[in-house]
């Protein structure tokens, strides 16, 4: 999902809706409060929102208890870096509505630019909506996904996999803190990653390119950890410093994102803002009738992402979602990559149970296999290579 366009306003609107979420409102699982947060060595009352961030002492149990249970094969994984568009690919988000994601996969498959396998959507519940209103929500994502799908075959692409679905909720933290202990959800999404892992290689990996939370790839791999030595993950997190929790894809993604970023070769999306594509070339450029539903597909709250003004001047469009596709399929986009560690939790904004689930990260990092790519001013000239 593409927080970015509506910038400050936006986040501000998140921050609200966060404060005023109730206590009863679910977010990484179901675990029940007791009142006492035993791992982060902190009381607290039920429902209260803070902001606190997990102390260094903290920090430092959560990781030493959740070391014993890593995965042995870490050092073999795959080198991020390393893939294009002649691996395998899988393309996963959580809403299509705000994005043209889904469509740009679509097109890389049609022109046989990628190998595309999965063709995803998963949307667990935000933590500060209510149920009725994510229901409506998440009916809404599931639609559109298919429409887009129909209106390509439609529209005369071949070689598309069919619209199909990763999980609709969030990873419990185990009381444990080891990642190997928490319970994998199950879905089709889920089954279809690994599965295509399977079948690729650490030489050849599939690549698994996220727009949205990343809880369907955290469940694959708690599903069947041998995957990791054939997968990357290229993720569009949107955040210039992820250890501010700063969007909403990192944010919504709770205990998953840290099962990923530690345990898989992960490539992070490290810019804000992008390029633009416009109305006029959507109409010129996009097959009909997938242009006109690319031109007037509605957000709940934006609209249409090329006539809304609140994302961009109407009849352009910012890209976001999509460069994850476009850094791992185009070398050349990635102008830069620095080396990155998880060096333990932190206490999320949000109303997780417990509270201790989001990662953070710090620079460097021995033989890492956590990158994040900090310009990708060329990927400017990569989002309509597919479609010509």
């Amino acid at each position: 999902m593409s927080e970015d366009r509506r910038g400050h306003e936006r986040r501000s609107f998140l921050k609200l809706s966060a404060l005023a979420a109730t206590a009863g409102l679910a977010g990484c699982g179901s675990q029940s409060r007791s009142g006492t947060d035993t791992e982060a060595g902190t009381t607290e009352t039920e429902g209260r929102q803070t902001t606190e961030q997990t102390s260094d002492t903290a920090t430092a149990t959560e990781t030493s208890t959740e070391e014993a249970g890593e995965y042995p094969g870490y050092g073999s994984l795959p080198d991020p870096l390393a893939v294009d568009s002649s691996n395998p690919f899988v393309q996963l988000n959580d809403q299509s509505t705000d994005n043209y994601m889904g469509e740009l996969a679509l097109a890389m498959a049609d022109s046989n630019t990628v190998d595309l396998r999965g063709f995803l959507l998963g949307y667990p519940r935000e933590v500060w909506k209510n149920k009725k209103k994510y229901g409506r929500h998440r009916e809404e994502c599931v639609t559109n996904h298919e429409r887009m799908h129909q209106k390509a075959v439609e529209s005369g692409m071949e070689h598309l996999p069919p619209p199909q679905f990763g999980v609709f909720d969030h990873h419990q933290k185990p009381s444990s803190g080891r990642i190997e202990d928490t319970e994998p959800i199950g879905s089709e999404g889920t089954d279809l990653i690994v599965a295509e892992a399977k079948r690729a290689s650490r030489e050849n990996p599939l690549v698994v390119a996220v727009g949205g939370d990343i809880c369907t790839v955290a469940d694959a791999y708690l599903t069947d950890p041998s995957i990791a030595d054939s997968l990357v993950v290229y993720w569009h997190e949107q955040v210039d410093d992820i250890n501010e929790q700063s969007g909403y894809n990192i944010r919504n993604s709770g205990w998953s994102a840290y099962v990923v970023l530690r345990r898989l070769a992960t490539v992070l999306d490290h810019n804000r803002g992008g390029y633009t594509i416009t109305e006029a070339e959507v109409k010129n450029r996009v097959p009909s009738p997938l242009n006109e539903y690319m031109m007037t597909k509605e957000h709940w709250g934006w609209g249409n992402p090329l006539q809304s003004t609140d994302w961009s001047n109407k009849g352009e469009f910012g890209i976001d979602d999509e460069r994850a596709l476009l850094l791992a399929a185009y070398p050349f986009t990635r102008l830069g990559s620095n080396p990155m560690s998880v060096s333990g939790l932190q206490r999320a904004d949000w109303e997780y149970e417990p509270r201790e689930v989001l990662p953070t990260l710090s620079s460097g990092g021995e033989d890492s296999r956590l990158i994040e790519i900090p310009d990708i001013e060329r990927s400017k000239t990569a989002f309509w290579r597919s479609w010509d």
